[in-house]
């Protein structure tokens, strides 16, 4: 979460301690999903292969629907929703 820029570390005494990298207003389900899943993958290699752009088209569009969904919350929100 450190290299996705999710959460950043901070020190606290002896023990490491985390807080947010971001405004907490900015943090979203998908925000963190999407982070998470492009940090340290080098597609180019996969780029030139028309499967590639295909498959690039079809994640972009699941991604639309997720940033629009009811289900994408800030996770500030989390602990009101159970």
């Amino acid at each position: 979460m450190i290299d996705a820029g999710i959460v950043s570390e901070v020190k606290s005494g002896s023990k490491p301690a985390f807080q947010p990298a971001l405004g907490i207003d900015n943090i979203d389900i998908v925000k963190v999903i999407n982070s998470y899943e492009h940090t340290g993958s080098d597609m180019s290699k996969y780029m030139k292969h028309k499967a590639y752009h295909s498959l690039e088209k079809k994640m972009m569009n699941v991604q639309k629907h997720q940033l629009t969904s009811e289900d994408n919350i800030l996770l500030k929100d989390f602990e009101n929703e159970k």
